[in-house]
């Protein structure tokens, strides 16, 4: 919960005391309960009548539980900019890091819910934002662990914002899903998530979609781009990776090109008839490549 808030509307610079500013007294009550927890008090300050500072401190004792748990992970000292997510938080539990994704949608996410241009129709809009570039590729890296896909952009925040501002978009449907089923309800954000939902499912086929342990999707178009270079990427030992959060690199051995054979020659081959009937034998020296392959 602490490390949720403190990434998004925390403070805590080189030679600066770590707070919290916030205007919603939830928020700021949780915070300091769970900073109580570990051992450390707040120091509440009205900030020129909007919002709250929760400054963190512990009187005159030197030794600070929050400040040397942020330390730890590597957060203190990194102003908004250059804000990160800590490496050790991608081996947390899926429980732990759906309560971190949570109260990080709290500080500086949305769920919005518009009215589309020249429809009767509304739009769900789900997303968060951040000074930090690196710190949103991570978190899209994160998502992207549960299956959640999304993009980061840049976006124009305006002249009196004095950096560079960036947002992370969840757009699908489905991701969208993904991500309410591991988060669960985005705290302080309920209700507004209760009628994204509603107005997700009021979408025809959507509930049926989702409610089936294999989503269908259907491909709108296949082009012939010409023979074109490729290659064959790996690494030591896994021989599979992610790269920049959005490319699945896997081993192009024998048996995924023997997935490609098989399906190529039963519905792609030219000159096949659409009501040829036909049997396929698959010889492999593995009985793992067989299980694999269907």
């Amino acid at each position: 919960i602490i490390l949720g808030y403190f990434l998004t509307d925390g403070s805590f610079g080189v030679n600066q005391s770590a707070k919290f500013t916030n205007t919603t007294l939830a928020y700021l009550s949780e915070f300091e309960t769970s900073c109580l927890s570990l051992g450390s008090s707040c120091k509440k300050y009205l900030k020129n009548g909007n919002g709250w500072d929760y400054i963190i401190s512990n009187g005159h004792c030197v030794d600070n539980p929050v400040r040397n748990w942020l330390t730890s992970l590597g957060c203190f000292g990194l102003v908004k900019k250059n804000r990160v997510i800590p490496d050790s938080i991608f081996n947390w539990s899926k429980e732990a890091v759906s309560l971190l994704i949570n109260r990080m949608w709290s500080g500086d996410g949305w769920i919005e819910i518009a009215k589309r241009k020249n429809r009767a129709t509304k739009k769900v809009s789900l997303g968060i934002g951040s000074g930090s570039h690196k710190f949103l590729l991570q978190l899209q890296a994160l998502l992207l662990k549960f299956g959640i896909s999304s993009n980061v952009k840049s976006e124009n925040a305006g002249s009196a914002q004095k950096h560079e501002f960036w947002k992370l978009h969840i757009n699908k449907i489905k991701d969208m899903l993904m991500f309410f089923g591991l988060v669960g309800e985005v705290y302080g954000k309920e209700q507004k998530q209760r009628e994204a939902i509603a107005i997700i499912f009021n979408k025809s086929n959507t509930r049926y979609k989702f409610e089936n342990d294999i989503y269908w999707d259907y491909i709108q178009k296949i082009r012939f781009l010409g023979k074109k270079e490729v290659f064959d990427i790996e690494t030591f030992i896994n021989h599979n990776f992610i790269s920049n959060s959005s490319i699945i690199s896997h081993n192009c051995g024998k048996t995924e090109t023997l997935c490609i054979s098989i399906l190529y020659n039963m519905f792609v081959k030219p000159g096949k008839a659409k009501d040829e009937s036909f049997t396929v034998i698959v010889i492999t020296p593995y009985q793992s490549q067989i299980e694999l392959i269907f």
